[in-house]
């Protein structure tokens, strides 16, 4: 029994090394400590071509991904409902006032800002997404069976 716990645990920490033996190209890694100076808790993994790094900013978990030649492609936050701009706060509290938030993040890249939010109530889930500040368009709306938070959207989170 001591034997199969003392595999597992090996495993599990080989994985982890392995997840976090990301070797970043020096033009992207010149541009992140360039950019974000102050950064902590630093973890890069390789995401649809992206290099993403998660990280400590000013006491806020941020993402930011980047092109292979060190061009920053955009950075994504969680932040909280009052961030939004007043026409989503406000759409949100009319339209939605049954519901609760159980995820909201904003995306900004050379296109501007996008917000999305994931949201849920007894029987339902929704995923909105906005574009243009000003109003929420549906992603997707699925019946609950049980919610688990790994589907649907996620925001920044330390790896």
């Amino acid at each position: 029994m001591k034997k199969i716990i003392s595999l597992a645990i090996s495993i599990v920490i080989a994985m982890s090394a392995l997840a976090s033996d990301v070797k970043v190209k020096t033009e992207v890694l010149d541009a992140f400590k360039t950019k974000f100076v102050n950064a902590k808790e630093v973890s890069w993994v390789i995401e649809s071509g992206y290099y993403k790094v998660s990280f400590n900013n000013n006491g806020s978990w941020v993402c930011a991904y980047y092109e292979p030649n060190g061009k920053m492609a955009g950075i994504m936050r969680n932040i909280s409902s009052t961030e939004l701009p007043y026409f989503l706060q406000n759409e949100l509290k009319k339209k939605f006032a049954n519901y609760w938030i159980t995820g909201l993040f904003e995306v900004s890249n050379r296109d501007g800002y996008t917000y999305c939010v994931t949201l849920n109530n007894a029987d339902t889930k929704i995923n909105m997404f906005s574009a243009n500040g000003t109003e929420w368009k549906l992603f997707r709306e699925t019946k609950n069976e049980i919610i688990n938070m790994q589907d649907g959207w996620s925001g920044c989170t330390k790896k």
